[in-house]
């Protein structure tokens, strides 16, 4: 079952999405929904915090205290990999969607057609996300790793500790050099340590010394690596801009 988010200040905003999600559910079982809903984006952030984030956000732009593109920045910034279609009354911010890797823009009064189709897309999108996985040796058997979940790995005390965007952790006891063996193939994984391989989506600030990831931690930047990785990472982000 998918888990959408409606974050929305206005009630008759939030009864109309509702019962668009509902005939969606309905004309799509195969695409279940559960519903959450709230009109205060700082619950909404608190309740991510307590007990992580959902598949999809429908957010309004225009909402009081904080603007669903602010929200949208905080869900990416805690590492939210959640589909995020945006609602407003105007285009006026449509170009800025893309900042935060948005997959829908709704004008309202939303029509049916455009919200299934977007809906669409967003599941669309999931399931591509979903099919980029690896399987993992851990202690007592093996565990599949979705590749966009995971931000980082350390390797400490002769354990490799992978930590994943929803704020928990994998222990395996395969080398850093096996991991990055794996992971290279996906284009988005960088070595710049002896003890760590991270994950170029979540990395937010880059300076000589040091990575600052999107969970606020600060990973370690080797001797002379800064230059190379410098250029890895820009040409990275230029790709997916392109995509």
């Amino acid at each position: 079952m998918l888990t959408l988010c409606i974050c929305i200040d206005k009630e008759k905003d939030i009864d109309m999405i509702r019962r668009l999600a509902g005939v969606f559910s309905k004309e799509h079982p195969e695409h279940p929904l559960r519903i959450y809903c709230y009109r205060d984006p700082c619950m909404l952030m608190e309740d991510i915090r307590k007990q992580g984030g959902y598949d999809i956000y429908i957010l309004d732009i225009i909402m009081p205290h904080m603007n669903g593109m602010n929200l949208a920045e905080q869900i990416r910034g805690r590492g939210g990999n959640g589909q995020i279609i945006f609602l407003s009354a105007s285009k006026d911010y449509a170009a800025d969607a893309f900042d935060v890797m948005a997959s829908g823009y709704l004008m309202k009064p939303v029509q049916k057609d455009k919200f299934d189709s977007a809906m669409l897309l967003c599941i669309d999108r999931m399931n591509t996300e979903e099919s980029r996985y690896f399987m993992l040796k851990v202690k007592g058997g093996i565990r599949r790793i979705r590749v966009n979940e995971l931000m980082e790995i350390e390797s400490f005390n002769h354990t490799r500790i992978l930590k994943l965007s929803n704020g928990t952790t994998v222990e395996t006891n395969a080398t850093l050099s096996q991991l990055f063996e794996t992971l290279k193939e996906y284009g988005c994984f960088y070595l710049p340590h002896r003890a760590y391989i991270v994950n170029l989506d979540y990395v937010h600030v880059l300076s000589t010394r040091e990575l600052s990831m999107a969970d606020g931690e600060k990973v370690p930047v080797s001797r002379g690596r800064y230059k190379n990785i410098k250029e890895v990472y820009l040409a990275y982000m230029a790709g997916k801009d392109f995509k």
